[in-house]
């Protein structure tokens, strides 16, 4: 009989101890812990509701916790929650505005794992709602400046064709009507005038082209991404036959997107291709395309994996952030022609449509450029 009653007595102790670290957790954690019976419509909140949200307790069924969602959310947080529920789904994630209790609303995520029986219904919701306000404000601020610098670099680039028109045209005139008057120090002073001239336009429509991806986007539309290949390699015909190169072109999908911009994309990389390749070596570029399924929780349904892979110069990886950044080079302009910005307006097609790009390369190698893409989005989105 003790023996038994000491065991009863170490067990409390141990299941005790146990509920004092779950609730020190739970004070020690900022997300606001929550469940809920489904069955009986009735919750249980943490500390969190107090100290992060202002609320007093608050009634513990889930209208309560509704009827303080925006205006604007709550709808789209009942299908998030219904669509869980109803489904056999077993979490959700979404995020939504949350009233603090000044009135004041608070950027939240909603992270839950639904809990259900033998026979597949929910019996009970558990998750945690963290506040993300600072999150999303300097998301905003940041995407407010990126519209702001765009919008500015594209005026400022446009501005600033008229006047280097005009240094072109005259010395264009000066070259033709006083060629025979120049002295040799002349002609140096005047070719350097012009190639520097030429060199601004380059970058001038450069700047322009990474600019107008956010500022000139066209509405999302079918796109056969094998016709644009094929399209592009056909205007590439000069430069290919030059470097006595070849371009090789696998199974490509058709996917929804800007078709203007998939067609600067795959040129970029093509062309890039061509021009980096190794002296005495003819080039040769192969461009595949393969499907993927998406991440866990990923809203698209399916991704496309491009890949650009040449034979080409290549690149130490250590350098690959610096690739895709505007007028970043790695060699220097005498060695190949262009201004730096052709990955970087690569890298910001591919966001603008949702996916990623990254490179694998090696010194003398060659270099292959990945690019996931979604295949699906609502027709005649644009996407900023």
């Amino acid at each position: 009989m003790e023996t038994a009653s000491q065991e009863l007595l170490e067990r409390y102790r141990t299941l005790q101890a146990e509920q004092q670290r779950h609730q020190l957790a739970l004070e020690a954690t900022q997300d606001l812990i929550y469940d809920w019976d489904v069955v009986t419509d009735r919750s249980t909140r943490s500390a969190a509701l107090r100290t992060v949200f202002g609320h007093e307790g608050g009634d513990d069924s889930a209208s309560w916790w509704m009827d303080r969602i925006h205006d604007e959310d709550r709808d789209r947080f009942g299908r998030v929650m219904h669509d869980g529920i109803r489904s056999s789904s077993t979490t959700w994630t979404t995020e939504y505005r949350f009233r603090r209790a000044n009135g004041s609303y608070a950027f939240v995520l909603d992270r839950a794992l639904i809990v259900r029986d033998g026979e597949g219904n929910p019996l009970r919701i558990v998750g945690s709602v963290a506040d993300i306000t600072e999150r999303k404000v300097a998301e905003e601020a940041l995407e407010r400046s990126n519209r702001e610098l765009e919008q500015f670099a594209y005026v400022a680039s446009h501005d600033l064709q008229e006047p280097l028109r005009k240094i072109q045209a005259f010395g264009d005139r000066l070259k033709g009507r006083y060629e025979e008057v120049l002295d040799e120090r002349g002609h140096d002073y005047l070719d350097r005038m012009q190639h520097a001239a030429n060199r601004m336009q380059g970058l001038i429509n450069d700047l322009l082209s990474f600019s107008r991806v956010a500022n000139k986007p066209q509405p999302f539309q079918p796109v056969d991404l094998a016709r644009v290949a094929a399209e592009v390699v056909c205007d590439l015909e000069v430069r290919i036959q030059g470097t006595g190169g070849r371009v090789e072109i696998d199974d490509l999908p058709a996917l929804h997107a800007d078709p203007l911009q998939m067609r600067q994309l795959l040129q970029n990389l093509i062309g890039n291709a061509l021009k980096f390749h190794r002296a005495g070596e003819p080039p040769v570029v192969v461009l595949r395309g393969t499907m993927h399924k998406p991440d866990a929780g990923s809203r698209h349904p399916r991704l496309c994996e491009l890949t650009v892979t040449d034979n080409g110069i290549g690149f130490e990886e250590k350098y690959l952030d610096r690739v895709f950044n505007p007028f970043q080079r790695l060699h220097g302009r005498g060695e190949f022609e262009g201004t730096g910005m052709g990955l970087a307006i690569c890298r910001k097609i591919v966001e603008r449509h949702g996916g990623g790009i990254t490179a694998r390369s090696t010194p003398g190698e060659g270099s292959t450029f990945v690019v996931h893409l979604p295949l699906g989005h609502t027709q005649g989105d644009t996407r900023p």
